[in-house]
């Protein structure tokens, strides 16, 4: 429990180990001069007092005082248990014990000492194995009390959602800017600059780069590092782009490179040449079917349209679960998403057989993003196979970055 705490940099567990390791080594000196194993305690006191500045994390808000209500209740929960065990197997005890009896043996078993009294039958042998347990199982439950570290859930102030979107539009110029607006992730501000994470496993989990000006994303990604490491946590970036890798860096976390984003620019594409045959068959095939496109704002979807989305969604998905913390706006097309672009293709009988959604990038060269995982598009199973040209610019390689 301590080292775990010491691994989240908290100052109590760094007081706790300090004096144990005190003790344990001036222990080994007075039972008879153990000068390895005084050396080796000793040697990691050292270490810890030379390393102090390091732990200054807090751990989570009222774990003193959940421990302190929580300590007395379990002792006096085991000695109870450990007094009726004793009396319901009298029996086997001799001389038979009293009240008095049966309660100062199971304190002395919780602690760890011998019970006191001489059981002849084997049916309560197991009590002097249960109540050391017991008491271990106290001491170690308080520990994890007073460690407990700081849990954070989905938290917005009011006007914090407001605010994100702004500065998306704003700033938000590659191709993961506008799923910081995903409803699922918190939000970190400074200045000028934002950044959109979750804590998930001890872990602040950032999603892609800060957006904002540069000197304020710097200072952003600066602040919400020590933000993270005070409470215990370790902090990873999620599909980083390689503009902010030397930042990245400076913080002490660690590369690692995911791959690159494919992009399509609908002024250089063309359906000619015999490398793009396939695709050329598929949009003529679609065509002569009868198949067409409708692009609509989000805010012109209705109701109904969104029923039909759905209904392709589970014909394509099935029951598999829909994924994209980064990559995915986790939402279904809505009114609040007016500069998202949703494209439908109709059969001859005006039924939709599959979509995509987009969501804008902004910017000096503005274009979209392919919104919700799944291929390049979702269709019903049995819908011919198509092609849909469009625009996205992205910021380069995608990269993850965290530390421990």
């Amino acid at each position: 429990m301590i080292a775990g705490a010491l691994a989240r940099r908290q100052r109590r567990a760094w007081w706790i180990a300090l004096v144990l390791l005190l003790i344990a080594g001036i222990s080994h000196l007075i039972k008879g001069l153990d000068v390895p194993e005084a050396g080796l305690s000793l040697g990691m006191a050292v270490v810890l007092l030379m390393a102090r500045r390091e732990f200054d994390a807090r751990p989570g808000p009222g774990s003193v005082r959940r421990a302190v209500v929580a300590l007395p209740a379990l002792a006096l929960g085991a000695w109870a248990f450990g007094i009726v065990a004793i009396l319901a197997h009298s029996g086997a005890i001799v001389p038979r014990p009293t009240l008095g009896v049966a309660a100062a043996a199971a304190l002395r078993g919780i602690v760890g000492l011998s019970l006191g009294i001489r059981l002849v039958d084997l049916a309560g042998g197991w009590i002097p194995d249960v109540l050391p347990l017991l008491g271990v199982a106290i001491v170690t439950s308080g520990f994890a009390l007073a460690f407990r570290h700081v849990v954070e859930g989905l938290r917005r102030n009011p006007g914090d959602s407001e605010r994100a979107r702004a500065l998306v539009r704003r700033y938000g110029s590659d191709t993961l800017a506008y799923f910081a607006l995903r409803e699922d992730k918190n939000y970190f501000f400074e200045g000028e600059a934002m950044l959109s994470y979750r804590y998930l496993w001890n872990l602040g989990l950032i999603s892609a780069d800060p957006i904002g000006p540069p000197e304020d994303v710097r200072r952003a990604m600066g602040a919400f590092v020590d933000r993270a490491r005070s409470q215990g946590w370790g902090v990873a970036v999620l599909a980083g782009g390689p503009e902010l890798a030397d930042l990245y860096a400076g913080l002490g976390l660690q590369g690692f490179y995911l791959g690159d984003e494919a992009i399509l620019d609908p002024f250089a594409f063309s359906l000619e040449g015999h490398r793009i045959r396939k695709v050329r068959q598929s949009c003529h095939r679609l065509e002569r079917l009868g198949y067409r496109l409708e692009f609509l704002s989000d805010a012109d979807v209705d109701p109904d349209l969104c029923d039909a989305l759905a209904a392709v969604t589970r014909s394509w998905r099935g029951r598999a679960p829909d994924r994209g913390f980064t990559m995915a706006l986790g939402r279904e097309p809505s009114p609040h998403d007016p500069d998202c672009i949703t494209v439908v293709a109709l059969d001859p009988e005006r039924t939709v057989q599959g979509y995509l959604h987009l969501v804008p990038c902004y910017g000096t060269l503005p274009g979209y993003s392919l919104d919700q995982m799944g291929g390049i598009g979702r269709r019903r199973t049995g819908s011919p196979n198509g092609w849909w040209r469009g625009r996205r610019r992205s910021s380069g390689d995608a990269a993850s970055f965290g530390s421990p």
